[in-house]
Formats: C-alpha cells, structure tokens, sequence
C-alpha cells in the first residue's frame, strides 16, 4: 500500500479526473468489491463513495434479478466478455428503477482477471443506448489499450489521458486503487482497533491514545481554558465508550466520529451556561410533544419507562437524561435521523398510554 507521501501530483489529477467524469464508474477486484468509485455513482445509487468503498454492488443496490441473469452475466465477464443488461436496482432511501448496467473485465498480461470496471452514463434515448453499447463493447473487447483515452474524452472535462507505458490494469491499479486505499486507509485501521475493544474493553485505550490529543485541540481552540477542554475531552471518550458495543464501523474513520460526538458537547456546554427560565422548559416540552406532567415528575417517568423495549428506552435516556441531539443519536447508533425520531415518538405514546 502506498504512504501517503508517495501519492504523486499526477496520481492526484488522474484520480480527479475520474472521480468527476459524469458517467457512474466503479472498479471491483475479481472478488466483486469495489475498490474505487467516482462521484457520480451517488447520482446513479443513492450511495455515497464512501459507504461503497469495500462493499459489493449486490449488498447496496443489487441483487434483485433472478438467478439466470446474473448466470448469463458471470459467464460472459469470466469469458473475458463484456456485459451490458438492464437491471432493476434499488437506490438508496428505497427507490426502485431499471438501470441499464455495461460491465467488464479487466485482465493482466496472462489473461487473469485483476478488475471489473462499470460504466454507466446517463443515457435518455434508446438511439443514445445502442450508440453507447456498440461503443462500450468495441473499446473493452478489441481497443482496450484506448479505453483511459476513450473514457476521459467522451465523459471528462477535456483533459485527455493515455495508458502510455502501463497496461489496463496497472494503469487503474496505481492511479485510482492505490490512491484509494490511501485515502480510506484510517478507515480501515479504526475498525481493526473497534473490533478489538469491542471484544476486549482494555483494547479502548489504543483509540483513546490515538486521538485523544485531537479531541483537546479541537476544545481548547474554541473555549480557550485547558481544564475545560480537558473534561470535555474525557466527556467525549466516556461517551463513545458508553455506547462502544452498539457501534457499527462504517464510512468514516472513528475521528470523524468522535469529532460529531465533541461537536454536540460543545453545543450543550454553551447551552448551559445560559440558565433554563420556565419559558425555555414550556418551549421544550412543546417541540418534542411531551405533557409539563412528564417533564416535572421525572421519577416516574423513568420508572414507566422500564416497561419499554431496549432501543426505546436507549433513545429517550440519551435524548432526556444525556441532552443528546437526535443526529447525535442517529450516529451513535448508525440509524438514520427519521429511525431514531420514529423511535422517539413511539416511545413518547406508549409512555402516554402507561402513565
């Protein structure tokens, strides 16, 4: 894997030029993982790069054909055949439509395939369709020496590139797979140490460790007093570290992560510094639908809430007792933001009805 001071100015042009053509493109390895994906493939999935970088296509939009298809599709790519077919995908957020996908393989100098490469540019006219297949099928099958040329051309901003000395492969290899893994490589080292304290608690001290000084920079350059961003700081871990086990590894590196968490802290130490009047509880208890009576007597409420499931009663506590943002929440528990607000308001009724 290259060191990040290894990646040259004109790796970083190529790998600009690619992540903006304005066609989808993606590589897989011959395991059907991707391995790089331009900008675009959000416009054609739903799916940001980062959270397909690592994944296979099926898991995230695919998978929906029947099995003759994707019979008649592997037996085409692992004849080092090109492949082009309509396919009904589903987009991120559940959005379904057919999509007309151009696969190929992507082979070495002994004929083993290293890559498959997807090209899927918004085509509107079934002339525009069948001009592009004849395309797509001619560059990949008998002129692949002049896809980079070809793809760059037709669907990049003017900035021309060739393979010159590289084949295929090692051209995709060093300009967009290793650059790649570069950039997602703290990624993947985070979910290495996640796993480890999620199985072994004492293992936490190796992420703590590892960012700690950056969570104290990031407070002490906004409050300016060492001793406050030193329990903000420590309030960040303990936070995180609450919730540990109920982590997922996903799209960012654990920094990002603990950044948010800091970020929401910050707000609320802000918050309190100013006092609550009465006005401010009325405007709470009217912007989450909660009765004055729920907010007043908290002991039972509590209490009531005992007879709520795990994830319901998880919600309400970090919304009502910790002051955490329903973001904040939807992070902690890698739900998204109206999963975590349907939770809320179901719990708010059931609660209702016990008490």
């Amino acid at each position: 894997m290259l060191s990040s001071n290894i990646i040259t100015s004109d790796q970083k042009r190529i790998k600009d030029l690619f992540d903006s053509l304005s066609g989808s493109f993606f590589l897989t390895d011959k395991n059907a993982t991707i391995v790089y994906a331009n900008k675009a493939l959000e416009q054609f999935t739903g799916f940001s790069v980062a959270e397909s970088i690592g994944k296979e296509p099926s898991s995230l939009w695919g998978g929906h054909m029947d099995r003759s298809f994707y019979g008649a599709m592997w037996d085409a790519l692992e004849n080092g055949e090109s492949f082009v077919g309509d396919v009904h995908n589903t987009k991120k957020g559940g959005y379904s439509e057919y999509q007309r996908i151009h696969i190929a393989p992507v082979d070495d100098s002994a004929s083993n395939t290293q890559y498959y490469l997807a090209l899927n540019p918004a085509l509107h006219t079934e002339e525009d369709k069948i001009e592009f297949k004849k395309e797509f099928f001619s560059v990949t099958s008998y002129k692949k020496d002049h896809f980079v040329e070809w793809v760059t051309e037709k669907f990049g901003s003017g900035d021309r590139v060739r393979l010159e000395r590289l084949r295929l492969h090692e051209f995709f290899r060093d300009h967009l797979v290793l650059p790649t893994q570069e950039l997602y490589k703290n990624r993947e080292i985070d979910k290495d140490l996640i796993v480890a304290a999620q199985a072994r608690s004492d293992a936490y001290n190796e992420l703590y460790e590892k960012y700690k000084k950056k969570i104290f920079d990031y407070f002490f350059h906004r409050v300016g007093e060492e001793s406050i961003a030193s329990d903000l700081t420590q309030d960040t871990f303990l936070r995180a570290f609450k919730y540990l086990n109920k982590f997922v590894p996903s799209n960012a590196s654990y920094l990002t992560y603990l950044t948010k968490i800091a970020h929401n802290l910050l707000v609320n130490h802000y918050r309190k510094i100013k006092p609550s009047s009465l006005d401010d509880i009325l405007h709470i208890a009217n912007e989450h639908d909660l009765d004055i009576d729920m907010i007043l007597d908290k002991e039972k409420l509590w209490k009531t809430a005992e007879e709520l499931s795990d994830i319901e009663q998880d919600i309400l506590s970090m919304k009502y007792k910790e002051e955490m943002s329903v973001r904040e929440i939807a992070l902690i528990l890698q739900k998204s933001e109206n999963a975590v607000k349907l939770h809320l308001s179901r719990a708010r009724n059931k609660l209702r009805e016990l008490i």
